[in-house]
């Protein structure tokens, strides 16, 4: 099964997972880390590793960043670059809880690759953000 991990600035990944299991419900293997003022940098990156190293069963893992250019997102880019003969690595930039319940679901269909998984999750993207009042026409 293709496992996930939330790494963002601050307390949003511990958010966005308290918010995604809501509403989706109790899960398996959710991990998340928060970069926080007076972290070590090098820190984070270790934590990453040593989650990814963790929760690997062999499908891969799904990783998603809050935004592109930021820290944890760098991180994440090193990891991939690094551990590339070790596991598969994706990473979704710009997470958000419509993206991360939908793979939560697509996760609990087993048969899904994590290729699979990222481009159904990068499709859902292009629709999770509109303006509500032209939506309803309001």
């Amino acid at each position: 099964m293709v496992q996930i991990l939330i790494v963002t600035h601050g307390p949003l990944a511990d958010a966005l997972k308290e918010s995604a299991l809501l509403v989706y419900g109790k899960t398996e293997q959710l991990r998340t880390i928060g970069l926080f003022h007076g972290d070590n940098i090098d820190d984070l990156y270790d934590k990453i590793v040593t989650n990814i190293k963790e929760i690997n069963e062999g499908d891969g893992v799904l990783v998603f960043v809050d935004m592109f250019g930021g820290t944890p997102c760098n991180k994440v880019a090193l990891a991939i670059k690094n551990l590339k003969e070790y596991c598969r690595i994706e990473c979704i930039v710009g997470v958000n809880l419509p993206i991360l319940i939908e793979a939560l679901c697509l996760r609990s269909d087993k048969t899904k690759t994590l290729d699979e998984m990222v481009k159904e999750l990068l499709q859902l993207a292009l629709k999770t953000s509109f303006s509500l009042r032209e939506r309803l026409e309001i």
